[in-house]
């Protein structure tokens, strides 16, 4: 399968209107349009994260066969458990005419949206956050800021980097 191809980058404010829905910054939307689907896209929020992530179809779908794929985790039991929290929490949205999403009740609670949002790209997704909670992580530096690509901060140390690693949301 193909890697996927799209860079999303860079942070901009924009607002859900009373339904919920989003209309998706134009320099993303460009990429977006580049994906097999533009119109269709898969939005996730997992507990704890404090944003909703935003996929193209392309990105979906490898993110489906790394879940799938038995030898990334340590036992059968884990690869379920995962399963159920990635797939039971990622639901698929159209992409209108007009560039807007529909951000699910639940999603929008789980990540303390309000009116005003902050959407930034993240290499092969965009994340919707509160942008209050966006601040409050950036100042914090993030978990990995400064760290090399692959989220190599997060290994703990004496684990090689070719040991498998579960699939990231």
């Amino acid at each position: 399968m193909p890697s996927v191809t799209f860079t999303f980058k860079g942070r901009q404010a924009h607002s859900l209107d009373e339904k919920g829905r989003l209309i998706l910054p134009n320099q993303f939307r460009v990429v977006l349009a580049a994906s097999r689907e533009p119109a269709t896209v898969y939005l996730g929020s997992m507990p704890g994260t404090g944003f909703v992530s935003v996929y193209p179809a392309e990105r979906w779908e490898e993110l489906c066969q790394l879940w799938k794929d038995e030898k990334r985790f340590p036992d059968t039991r884990t690869m379920l458990n995962g399963q159920r929290m990635f797939f039971s929490n990622i639901e698929q949205a159209a992409v209108d005419r007009t560039g807007r999403v529909t951000v699910p009740a639940h999603f929008r609670t789980r990540a303390n949206l309000k009116d005003e949002v902050a959407v930034i790209g993240v290499a092969d997704k965009m994340e919707i956050w509160n942008p209050d909670d966006l601040d409050a992580f950036e100042s914090e530096g993030g978990p990995a800021w400064g760290h090399g690509p692959a989220g190599e901060s997060a290994r703990p140390s004496g684990v090689p980097p070719e040991e498998v690693r579960l699939p990231q949301f």
